[in-house]
This record gives structure tokens, C-alpha cells and sequence, in this order.
């Protein structure tokens, strides 16, 4: 016989007995109980070894979603930025029409200012280079052309 069975046959042992600790021998029942709880927190442990997969793949997902909102907001960035210069582009080439169109209409304000009194003075001259004709060919009337 070894060692450890004569200690164990040599202990005094009594059937339900406290020990020195004041702690009473298990019953079937309590560790029926034991075992219940155990699969219990066996159970828990794998739903909770679950949920650390399911979250897992949930911040995978999320890590997904987030670069590709980044990459969106990059790309509505830049297709700002190109709808802003074709506005740009598009507001030059207005401001150049409407600055041609003010300069027409000022050269026409001008003229219009102008024609009147341009006309009058060369219908004045019109009028004296036709007294001066008059003036020669009535001179002239009774000589005859050279």
C-alpha cells in the first residue's frame, strides 16, 4: 500500500462530520447543483465567446463603412470643387458678355449723342457748299466752260 491510502485510512473519518473549518461534506444534490451551475457558466462562456466573434465581425464591418464614408466624402469634396470652377468658369464667361454688352450699349449712348449734332453740322456744310454752287453757277451762267 502507498503512502497516501494508509494517511487517508489512518485519518479519522466520520460520515458528515464538519471539518476543521466548519464546512459540511457535499451531498449528491449539491453537486448536482455544482454541476448545473458549471454547465451554466460553461454555456455563458460560450455565448459570451460568441458575442466577442459577433463583435468582432461587427467592427470589421464598421471599419468597412467608415473608409468608405471617408472615401465619399472625399470624392463629394473634389466633385465640389470641380462643380465650383465650371460655376466660376460659367460666372466668367457671363460677366464677360454682360461687360461686352454695357460697352456696346455705351458706344450706341455715345452715338446717339453724337449722330445728331454730327448730322446737323454736315447738313450746315451741305447746305453752304450747295449756296456756294448756286453762287458759282449763277456767276458762271453767262460765261461759258472753259
Amino acid at each position: 500500500m502507498g503512502l497516501s491510502v494508509l494517511l487517508i485510512l489512518s485519518a479519522p473519518w466520520y460520515p458528515f462530520s464538519m471539518d476543521a473549518e466548519g464546512n459540511e461534506p457535499a451531498t449528491k444534490a449539491d453537486l448536482k447543483a455544482l454541476e448545473s451551475s458549471l454547465h451554466g457558466d460553461l454555456a455563458a462562456k460560450a455565448d459570451i465567446a460568441r458575442l466577442d466573434a459577433k463583435i468582432g465581425g461587427l467592427n470589421v464591418k464598421t471599419d468597412k463603412i467608415w473608409k468608405e464614408a471617408v472615401n465619399t466624402w472625399t470624392r463629394m469634396d473634389r466633385m465640389e470643387e470641380r462643380i465650383i470652377a465650371r460655376m466660376d468658369a460659367g460666372f466668367d464667361r457671363v460677366t464677360q458678355s454682360i461687360d461686352s454688352f454695357a460697352a456696346k450699349v455705351e458706344t450706341y449712348a455715345r452715338e446717339t449723342l453724337i449722330l445728331p449734332k454730327t448730322l446737323a453740322a454736315h447738313g450746315d456744310e451741305l447746305r453752304d457748299h450747295e449756296k456756294r454752287i448756286e453762287a458759282l453757277e449763277a456767276g458762271t451762267a453767262g460765261h461759258p466752260p472753259r
